[in-house]
């Protein structure tokens, strides 16, 4: 599954065993089952290998690296094919390259497709797991794009992982996870070796060593799914998986090719009933774990920074019941699908096999997550922002229902000083029209005194793009509540976006 921002279209891939093809199906509008299939991407799958595993592919989104483009296997050989970007929603699949290419009875399967974050070059990273069957060995291998923005020239086979093992490689998947500068083309693989989870860093094209994330997780089958975050100023890789006692872990780690995985996290005690899982991120540093749970999903919200779960690790995990809670209901659950990240306004969706009636294999889907028309964060900074940015560091639910009502609960800003003096909160608010008179109000505290230093508050004007000051407070005394109070009635169309959204915000400077 993949979400392009652009179209704002929720895109879904799969194998219809009816006409033996790959598919293509699409929709805006998650009100109903409204899919509709984009006839011009099909794939025939006829002539495909007896051996090849039924859906063995992926899609990678349309971004500034590269258009939509998809990494398949035929159950021999792989293909990377891209997007003509006809439409929207009828496109079709061209200039096919052979990626990987294998005489049988050895192979090339479980594929995979990356991209490293250089500007403005960014290339793609393919991988795959080849058999070896002469030698009864299986590892992963990677290429990597030889010119950005051409898909149809490939660099030389590496090998990721041990090319000696005689394992069973269940599933591998690779994330970009550089710093900046010349570490933006770092790349983190993550692959399932027999019961064992490791990874392989990957910095300047050259692999930096394996390291090993669980040795013992659930066997016979991959269950787990990787994820990054690079939006923050720390690079990371997220880790979900199945271990070997039936139980839910999280792990990440820091970029870095010497940097160690952190402890690992416990998501769930429950033993029983685990199968898939996956991760979302929703907007920028939340990530949205979701697991199966016998016949429900079951997810938590992580925060990258500062780290925390909602709900905290030691209550139990939200619930989402697939027979009554989605769009399309199933009484089973099974091959979790989702989208990797999703923009913290759109919903986020997933997919599963499930039961209909009789029918065990149909197509459940639905809204995990629905997307936010309120959206705060806050953060400390050495220099008043200008623009209309997100502070770094996101509200999680609870702080929303922290700050929802006036009960004395408040959200609490990181400690200043002088590196970083301006404490800075901004709240994007939808409206339903861009002509309603726009009123705001804050009720605060502050550990500075506003006496000291005064309390701002203030509107984004999108049309000189600066801010503009509604009200202040120079007069309350240190940690005693006060309420600061806006009305915007004028020029209206100036505070507005297209979507209809207000951009307030409340600063302080430390003096």
């Amino acid at each position: 599954m993949w979400y392009n921002e652009t179209t704002e279209y929720y895109w879904r891939g799969r194998y219809d065993r009816d006409n033996d093809r790959l598919i293509f199906e699409y929709t805006n509008d998650l009100s109903g089952d409204n899919w509709a299939e984009n006839t011009n991407a099909r794939i025939d799958c006829s002539g495909f290998d007896a051996g090849a595993i039924d859906g063995d592919f992926t899609v990678r989104r349309k971004d500034s690296i590269a258009k939509t483009t998809i990494h398949y296997s035929d159950g021999i050989d792989t293909f990377i094919a891209e997007s003509n970007e006809a439409s929207a929603t009828g496109w079709s699949w061209i200039n096919s390259t052979t990626v990987f290419d294998a005489t049988a009875p050895d192979w090339y399967q479980r594929v995979n497709l990356c991209a490293d974050r250089q500007t403005p070059n960014g290339k793609l990273y393919a991988t795959a797991v080849f058999n070896d069957d002469s030698e009864g060995t299986q590892y992963v291998v990677c290429k990597v794009q030889s010119s950005s923005g051409d898909i149809t020239g490939w660099g030389v086979s590496k090998d990721i992982s041990d090319n000696t093992n005689t394992s069973t490689i269940y599933g591998e998947s690779c994330r970009s996870i550089g710093e900046g500068g010349a570490e933006k083309d770092d790349v983190l693989f993550v692959y399932k070796e027999g019961d064992a989870i490791k990874s392989q860093y990957m910095s300047a094209g050259v692999t930096k060593g394996i390291q090993v994330v669980d040795a013992t997780t659930y066997p016979g089958r991959a269950m787990f799914d990787l994820e990054h975050g690079i939006e923050l100023d720390i690079k990371m890789g997220h880790v979900i998986y199945v271990d070997s006692d039936g139980t839910i872990k999280w792990r990440e780690r820091e970029s870095g090719n010497t940097t160690a995985w952190n402890a690992t996290q416990t998501m769930t005690s429950e033993t029983t009933g685990h199968e898939s899982v996956a991760i979302v991120e929703h907007g920028n540093g939340l990530l949205y774990t979701i697991w199966r749970e016998g016949s429900l999903l079951k997810y938590r919200l992580h925060r990258c920074f500062p780290d925390v779960w909602s709900p905290i690790l030691e209550n139990p995990a939200n619930s989402y019941d697939v027979s009554v809670d989605a769009v399309v209901d199933t009484t089973s659950v099974a091959q979790l699908q989702t989208a990797d990240s999703i923009p913290i306004t759109d919903d986020i969706m997933a997919c599963w096999i499930g039961q209909i009636d009789a029918n065990l294999c149909e197509i459940g889907w639905g809204i995990i997550i629905d997307g936010r028309s309120t959206i705060y964060s806050r953060d400390k900074e050495l220099t008043l922002p200008t623009d209309d940015s997100d502070m770094d560091i996101p509200f999680i639910d609870t702080e929303y229902v922290d700050v929802s009502v006036d009960d004395d609960v408040y959200v609490q800003q990181c400690a200043r000083d002088t590196l970083d003096p301006y404490g800075v909160f901004v709240w994007k608010d939808q409206y339903t029209d861009n002509q309603s008179i726009i009123t705001s109000t804050c009720i605060l505290k502050a550990s500075i005194a506003p006496s000291v230093s005064t309390v701002y508050l203030q509107i984004y004007n999108r049309n000189s793009s600066s801010w503009e000051t509604l009200d202040s407070d120079n007069t309350t005394a240190a940690d005693t509540e006060l309420t600061l109070n806006g009305v915007q009635n004028s020029d209206l169309s100036y505070y507005y976006d297209s979507d209809y959204f207000v951009i307030h915000r409340i600063y302080q400077k430390t003096e």
